[in-house]
């Protein structure tokens, strides 16, 4: 069902980024021109699809072209517990966008 999120990308550079009120909690480019962003929340309630626009909104002021070109942009969220349905929607019908609950990430890691 997802295809985003280039794993076979070579990475350049990942951490967080911040500047000027903006802030994204992961960043990662790639030799490749991808830009994945990331929102990551650790409470008990699912993780909402204000989020996600949050997240769309601070990435637009990050300034990074690789190559002289606009990068692709991709959008990974990182939650305890699932997404509302509204974010469910916006992961379905955009194949930009993946989310993350704990278990698949604790799983990713073992």
């Amino acid at each position: 069902m997802y295809s985003a999120l280039h794993y076979t990308e070579t990475v350049v550079d990942i951490g967080r980024w911040w500047y000027n009120g903006h802030e994204v909690d992961v960043v990662r480019l790639t030799t490749e021109g991808t830009l994945v962003v990331g929102e990551c929340t650790f409470t008990n309630s699912p993780l909402e699809y204000g989020a996600l626009a949050s997240l769309e909104t601070h990435a637009d002021h990050i300034r990074w072209s690789p190559h002289g070109s606009k990068p692709t942009v991709e959008y990974a969220l990182f939650s305890r517990n699932r997404t509302t349905r509204s974010v469910q929607e916006a992961v379905a019908d955009r194949d930009v966008i993946r989310s993350f609950d704990l278990h698949e990430i604790t799983q990713a890691v073992q």
